[in-house]
């Protein structure tokens, strides 16, 4: 995620200012000459390296070699340059490793996560504290007797300066500079009393003024009664407000060493391990904690999308039905209306708004998965080329949009409409985004393996199995969105147009869940937004050596045809729209009983239509005991949902056609000549 380079100014120079402060007021903590307990300018560096990058070494350096000068103390003119060049280093280094284990979110996710930082935090301080005090013992200003204490009281004041800042940073200062809300579990969250709040930092605050108040608890140890209250508020707070606590605990440690402390080898190590111990409880509970709150909250969000879903699909599958009627009755008026051009004109406004009513219902379906598919092998960069460039020919004005070469073959077997439909939405979308602004909208494919925890780190809306994945990305240099947009982005009917069309965005997911893929989300305001795109890679089987008959022509023949719907109007008109036809009907209101006309008429009957869904006895289950009576008579599905998946569980029982709801009299006309064909061919058998 790129950083706005205001931030990234505000940074540096809070930065620079907080370096010089620290420095100075480390002298506080000193138990050696030059040597603080407590130094903090060392987890400001570190803390900058990790937010902006290891590039910004420079920025570091220049820091610490003006500190050096002004804080004086070293007895040589290049001394001032040798040892900033040293730590400078040495923890850009450190940053670059911290970078690749935490990711581009820098905050610990896991066990492993948090016990490698920790280890970075012990070690890099451990490196400069050893290469420094050897150069020092080389360059004969530091004896041999006195390096190995000077060793440890430098490790230990770096790691303090670390472990006190670089969490408070990536935690609070992290998600600030990328312009992004706090990590889940933030202090004062819902559901969180700031009553219960203020009790916690009391607690917290009592325990540290008991322990280092009393000699006796301060003499053995009893510091770690700290953990009481530092545990609670990692429990109820995650990750933001095990950070805030930790500070406390070690800074209150630190302030004790200060006033009560001897500075012996042996209160020095005893006050590492309780920092050590401190950070490993702090953070690690309190990212274990933030951890499970960000699963819960994905999971709450997946069961309102869920919901939603089921929600849409229904009103999208009775909708459908009453438009089945509509649209079936006003074809029927049509043919009973004459040449009377008023009433045919009305008609046909009846039928061009029931079909654009069927398109939302079909947007409907699609957010909740149901909508009829038709899966073919395709290459995901020919599709992109393909959309590219007839949206340059229709708008040939600004934002230059560009594909870039693909990286490997993208081939998918999904289907190309449905993906043709999302690759078109999102390019409008970045289209618009960009507005008047010079950029570009840039289209990238790829092939690349993924692991199971790369999916689910990025992927989280869909559960996906680790393999080869085709990945389709869509990029813009607009506008951006906050974070509260992004909350609300595949939500039905969301817009932050002035007047929203359609399902949008929620469409798009509902497809590429439909297809077996999965959707994240880049975007920064003010900077751009990327939409990421993966789907399991597919490779077409050989090519059949048997040769495809030709289509079905269209027949008009007479004979009986059982009608099944347990919706009445529905049934009425489908059987009057075969009487015009031609065809005599014997309609039934569901499965059991069209099972139990088919085994008595079976012998007269020419074909069979029958919804999916009804009660008693379903579609599906009918047709299979349609099939077992005789296997002879062609058996047509008619639905609002997509069926396909159940027609392909039902092997050699397939039905002959599906009728997608609503359909009209003529497309009805057309698809008959299959069944008939059908008929012939079972006959022939």
């Amino acid at each position: 995620m790129k950083i706005p380079l205001q931030a990234r100014q505000a940074c540096c120079l809070f930065y620079a200012l907080l370096h010089i402060a620290a420095h100075f007021s480390a002298k506080w903590f000193e138990v050696m000459p030059g040597i603080s307990i407590w130094y903090a300018p060392c987890g400001l560096a570190f803390s900058l390296l990790l937010l902006l990058g290891p590039a910004y070494w420079p920025m570091v350096l220049g820091v610490n070699v003006v500190t050096a000068y002004i804080g004086g103390g070293l007895p040589e003119w290049w001394a001032p340059i040798l040892f900033p060049v040293l730590v400078t280093f040495n923890y850009t280094a450190f940053a670059w490793l911290g970078r690749r284990i935490l990711g581009p979110d820098l905050i610990p996710s896991s066990t492993k996560q948090v016990a490698a930082f920790i280890f970075i935090l012990l070690l890099a301080p451990a490196v400069a504290a050893t290469s420094g005090t050897l150069l020092l013992w080389f360059l004969e200003l530091q004896s041999a007797a006195t390096s190995d204490s000077a060793i440890l009281r430098w490790w230990v004041g770096d790691f303090c300066g670390l472990v006190t800042v670089v969490p408070v940073a990536i935690v609070y200062c992290g998600p600030w500079v990328r312009a992004e809300s706090l990590p889940v579990g933030s202090m004062g969250r819902q559901g969180h009393h700031w009553l219960r709040i203020v009790l916690q930092a009391v607690s917290l605050l009592l325990t540290l003024v008991l322990v280092y108040s009393i000699e006796s608890l301060r003499l053995y140890n009893a510091f770690y009664i700290c953990f009481l209250p530092l545990i609670w508020i990692c429990l109820d707070h995650g990750l933001p407000g095990a950070t805030l606590a930790t500070l406390a605990v070690m800074m209150s440690g630190l302030v004790s060493m200060h006033f009560f402390g001897d500075a012996s080898p042996e209160l020095i190590v005893n006050f590492l391990l309780f920092v050590v111990a401190t950070v490993g409880v702090g953070l690690g509970l309190g990212s274990a904690v933030s951890g499970r709150n960000a699963v819960q909250q994905r999971f709450v969000k997946a069961q309102k999308m869920e919901s939603l879903g089921v929600l849409a699909g229904g009103v999208a599958h009775d909708f459908n039905n009453l438009l089945t009627v509509i649209l079936g009755n006003a074809t029927l008026a049509k043919l009973d209306a004459g040449e009377n051009p008023g009433i045919q004109a009305s008609l046909d406004q009846i039928e061009i708004a029931t079909r654009k009513a069927s398109d939302l219902c079909q947007q409907m379906l699609i957010y909740a998965g149901k909508a009829p598919q038709v899966k073919v092998y395709f290459d995901l960069h020919d599709l992109a080329e393909r959309i590219l460039r007839e949206m340059i020919l229709a708008k040939p004005q600004k934002p230059k949009l560009v594909i870039q070469p693909a990286l490997g073959v993208a081939r998918v077997l999904a289907d190309e409409n449905q993906l043709r439909q999302v690759l078109g939405i999102l390019l409008e979308n970045a289209v618009e985004a960009m507005g008047p602004k010079e950029g570009r909208v840039c289209i990238r494919t790829a092939a690349k393996h993924m692991s199971r925890h790369e999916l689910a780190h990025h992927f989280a809306e869909v559960p996906l199995e680790a393999g080869e994945y085709a990945i389709l990305e869509v990029e813009d240099q607009g506008c951006g969105m906050s974070r509260e947009v992004m909350a609300r982005l595949f939500e039905p009917f969301f817009s932050t147009k002035f007047i929203g069309k359609g399902l949008g965005l929620a469409a798009v997911l509902g497809i590429v869940k439909a297809n077996r893929g999965g959707i994240a989300v880049r975007s920064e305001f003010g900077v751009g937004t990327c939409f990421q795109l993966v789907f399991p890679k597919a490779t077409p089987p050989a090519p059949s050596a048997v040769p495809v008959s030709a289509a079905a022509q269209q027949q008009r023949a007479s004979g009986l045809v059982l009608v099944v719907d347990d919706d009445s109007a529905v049934r009425t008109v489908v059987a009057r729209s075969l009487c015009n036809l031609g065809y005599d009907i014997v309609e039934a209101c569901d499965g059991l009983e069209a099972v139990e006309i088919y085994e008595r008429e079976h012998s007269k009957l020419c074909g069979v239509i029958t919804d999916v869904v009804m009660p008693r006895m379903d579609g599906l289950a009918a047709l299979k005991e349609m099939r077992r009576i005789d296997p002879a008579i062609p058996i047509a599905l008619m639905s609002a949902y997509d069926a396909t998946e159940q027609m392909e569980s039902l092997g050699s029982d397939a039905p002959a056609l599906f009728l997608p709801k609503p359909f009209n009299l003529k497309f009805l006309e057309e698809q008959l000549g299959r069944l008939f064909e059908q008929k012939s061919k079972l006959r022939a058998v």
